[in-house]
């Protein structure tokens, strides 16, 4: 009778993987076993899916850069941190709004890395955009050799790339993704040694013709055609040479104009110190003038160019062709600079 009873309830157990239960129980297990499953795959869907989505959504964003401007030199003579404005314009579409944490960006050129730029936390918002982001950030710079050599690719070629990587921390659909991957190369349109619109003498002044050597006052119009601009760098001592001989230093008289972008009107301070080769230089200077082709080159390539190491480096390349074709027609000379005088000085 009591194997019977046994028997009887063994039937209506029903196999669940391993045990055998009643089929309350094994109802109720298969409740909770879907259950479970449902959330497993949720969670597959919030975490894995999700992260492709947000990596993909990270991916699809389009990036060009509309400038770059270095605001200030380094705090120090030796500092390494540069104050500058980044300006990119960016388009995308995106299924949901989500937040970006603030995060740093490696910056490298030719596979060498050259600096760390801090990114600010953003908002991106969901649907179709398309617009213009400005930043104003700092970047450390950690290759100096690196960052002279992009400088230098940067003042002699039309066009450059520069290749950002960083980590993104996103948070969608109330889920936070970090490690979210976004590189991108970006190109910077470059100088091109000012072949495009070599600068303008708009007037040369001598100034002082002492026993000492003399001092011009230059004006000229440069146009900068690179997206990278210099504003407020301090004074830059630049050598000078006229033709193929070196004929003293100019010194800027705009400090806080630095070199911008685009077109702008700059003064300098020409000296000429008094020396055997430079009395014979001058003479040419004043023919080539005098002929409408006068040559001169201000060049970066100087210990005493700027008052940091890091726009040392970035200037060493920097040579500024100055073809002055107007003849005496914009030059001035000091009235106590007479020809008499000059001459007197020449041969003394």
């Amino acid at each position: 009778m009591h194997v019977e009873l046994l028997d009887e309830q063994t039937k209506k157990q029903k196999r669940f993987f391993f045990w055998r239960v009643d089929k309350r129980m094994w109802m109720t297990l298969l409740v909770i076993s879907i259950l479970l499953l449902s959330l497993l795959v949720l969670l597959l869907l919030i975490f894995v899916v999700g992260r492709a989505l947000a990596q993909t959504a990270a991916d699809n964003v389009h990036v060009t850069l509309n400038y770059v401007d270095i605001i200030g030199p380094p705090a120090t003579s030796d500092g390494r941190s540069l104050q500058v404005e980044l300006s990119f314009h960016t388009s995308y579409q995106a299924r949901t709004d989500s937040d970006i944490k603030k995060t740093n960006a490696k910056l490298s050129f030719q596979d060498s890395e050259i600096g760390v730029a801090s990114l600010p936390a953003r908002k991106m918002k969901k649907g179709v955009q398309d617009y213009d982001i400005v930043i104003g950030t700092s970047m450390e710079v950690t290759n100096i050799a690196g960052l002279a050599s992009m400088s230098s690719e940067l003042i002699n070629r039309k066009e450059i790339f520069v290749t950002g990587d960083a980590d993104l921390d996103v948070k969608a659909w109330g889920i936070r993704y970090p490690g979210i991957d976004f590189h991108r190369t970006i190109r910077v349109a470059g100088m091109n040694e000012n072949r495009e619109f070599p600068p303008k003498v708009n007037s040369i002044v001598l100034e002082e013709c002492s026993s000492e050597g003399y001092i011009f006052e230059i004006n000229a119009t440069i146009d900068n055609v690179s997206q990278l601009g210099m504003r407020n760098i301090g004074i830059l001592n630049m050598s000078v040479y006229y033709e193929t001989e070196n004929v003293g230093y100019a010194l800027s008289k705009l400090p806080k104009l630095g070199l911008p972008r685009g077109q702008s009107n700059q003064s300098f301070q020409m000296i000429m110190p008094k020396t055997f080769s430079t009395k014979r230089t001058f003479l040419k200077l004043m023919k080539g003038i005098m002929s409408h082709h006068a040559q001169f080159y201000i060049v970066g390539k100087n210990p005493f160019v700027a008052t940091t190491t890091l726009l040392r480096e970035a200037l060493q390349d920097f040579n500024l062709s100055v073809l002055h074709t107007d003849g005496m027609d914009n030059v001035r000379i000091n009235p106590k600079c007479t020809l008499i005088s000059l001459l007197g000085r020449l041969f003394d």
